[in-house]
């Protein structure tokens, strides 16, 4: 009998530290949804030690197995996130603004579309360049409407929302400052360049965060789930 624990004792063992380097890994979508990917790590030199940077989680084949049969079931001995009242405010402008840039770019290219076939049509007639000028002006004054209702003061803790909150407000007065370019620049051609060369660079780094954080924020707060203005890599 003695022999036959130690046995099961040097089987169970093995087990546990085997289970150590088997890791799950699921990372959120900004699409919505997560992703799940399973990884050996026949190259660490401990089990059980390796973690895995947010807003993606980890667990090992063991606390997995411990799950499954009951034992430490996953989401048991852990908090609900508190957030402030400052912080609730912080979600919900977010929420708002990444709707409300979304139902603008809507309009914008319905708008657009619209003049497209008109110039086709009739050509670019004095009458569609004021129409351009218009359209140029509603969104301006659209995106600053946005801006100034999330820059509202909020008192809010969290750092994420915060950077969320600062890094959208930038893009958006990067997105401004481009549009009103339009109304100085001679033609298309030059807006474009103009844009580019003082504004290209800042915008790329802006939206490479807000991909970033838009993931983020979505994996913690699921009603912040609009981004889909942001451009495709």
């Amino acid at each position: 009998m003695t022999g036959f624990l130690g046995g099961v004792a040097v089987v169970v063992a093995l087990l546990l530290v085997n289970g150590g380097y088997v890791y799950k890994t699921t990372c959120p979508l900004a699409s919505g949804g997560s992703q799940s990917s399973w990884t050996y790590g026949i190259n660490d030199i401990i089990p059980y030690i390796r973690k895995t940077s947010p807003p993606c989680r980890s667990h090992t084949g063991t606390r997995l197995a411990l799950s499954g049969i009951g034992i430490w079931p996953l989401g048991h001995g852990t908090k609900a996130e508190t957030l402030t009242t400052e912080d609730q405010k912080a979600v919900r402008s977010l929420q708002v603004a990444t709707a409300e840039i979304t139902r603008e770019y809507a309009r914008e290219r319905r708008f657009t579309a619209a003049l497209r076939r008109e110039a086709r049509a009739k050509g670019v007639t004095p009458a569609i360049r004021a129409k351009i000028a218009r359209g140029m002006s509603d969104t301006i004054a659209a995106l600053q409407a946005i801006k100034d209702k999330l820059d509202r003061p909020i008192q809010a803790s969290d750092a994420q929302l915060i950077d969320a909150r600062t890094s959208l407000s930038t893009w958006l007065a990067y997105q401004l400052a481009i549009d009103k370019l339009f109304t100085s620049s001679s033609s298309y051609q030059q807006w474009v360049k103009r844009a580019n060369g003082l504004y290209g660079a800042k915008l790329d780094d802006v939206i490479a965060r807000l991909r970033y954080l838009s993931v983020v924020i979505q994996a913690r707060f699921p009603q912040v789930n609009d981004w889909s203005f942001l451009p495709a890599k």
